[in-house]
């Protein structure tokens, strides 16, 4: 009996054998669940996961590095643009301070100038004042018996009597000259170590007709009938200038004796006048 079992299993088919050894599977399979396969699967899985979390981790400590970095140069430029800023505000106190000195200084300079010209105002009219009196004495009481009081010269006839003078000398001392008065333009007086000086501009014509202007350098006739000698004459070129201002540049004035607009040629082709070191 036992041999015809025996004999009996030996003779199965093939698929009642695979069934068999399924069903053996199907029941391990209840008991654990996963097979081994799956179970190395989901090892697999796993390690996978594992890498890329690492991988992962060194990227996130990798951009928190160069983030750090980054904040670290941020924080370094906002120092230095602290300190730029600090600069910035101490230039612009300095030269707002530096503003206020020097509009403090011209106002000074300002007023300084100021105070000379009022003062040259007030020589000029004492100067003027004096000057007419000494070229225009008041007449002295005469008597029936002395000769008729001969009356003091207007502006106009004082710079007609010295324009006359001055080209009196011209023509004789250059020869063929034969200079016409056309027109006398101004004249100065002015007192250069104790002697009373004038100061001259006036127009001449030639044989041609052509007009020149002239510089006079004479005395002053402090009284009727007193010689008066020519100091110096010349006539003046485009490039000589004239001017009561001493603020002109390029002006030729005989500071601080002239205060009217009279042209002067260079120092040296007159003869007094010559108190400032710094004229022209």
């Amino acid at each position: 009996m036992d041999t015809a079992a025996t004999s009996s299993r030996s003779e199965r088919s093939p698929r009642s054998s695979f069934i068999y050894r399924r069903r053996r599977g199907s029941r391990r399979r209840s008991g654990n669940n996963l097979s081994v396969d799956e179970v190395r699967e989901d090892e697999k899985t796993i390690k996978k996961l594992k890498l890329e979390s690492r991988k992962l981790r060194r990227r996130f400590v990798e951009e928190s590095e160069d983030l750090r970095l980054l904040r670290e140069k941020f924080q370094q430029q906002l120092v230095i643009m602290r300190a730029m800023k600090m600069q910035l505000d101490n230039v612009a106190s300095t030269t707002t301070k530096f503003q206020k000195s020097a509009e403090v200084e011209i106002a000074a300079k300002l007023g300084e100038s100021m105070q000379q010209l009022r003062d040259f105002e007030t020589y000029q009219k004492a100067i003027l004042k004096i000057a007419q009196t000494i070229v225009d004495p008041p007449a002295p009481e005469s008597s029936d018996d002395e000769e008729e009081e001969i009356p003091p010269r207007t502006l106009a006839q004082q710079n007609l009597f010295y324009s006359e003078k001055v080209l009196e000398k011209y023509n004789r001392e250059n020869q063929g000259a034969e200079f016409v008065l056309a027109e006398a333009l101004v004249t100065y007086p002015f007192n250069s170590r104790g002697t009373w000086i004038i100061h001259l501009n006036f127009t001449a014509k030639d044989k041609a007709g052509n007009v020149h202007r002239l510089f006079g350098e004479t005395t002053v006739e402090l009284n009727p009938g007193d010689p008066v000698e020519v100091l110096s004459y010349c006539i003046l070129t485009p490039s000589d200038n004239g001017d009561y201002s001493s603020l002109t540049k390029g002006c030729r004035r005989c500071d601080p004796t002239c205060f009217v607009p009279i042209y002067h040629p260079d120092e040296s082709c007159f003869k007094r006048g010559h108190f400032n070191p710094h004229q022209p």
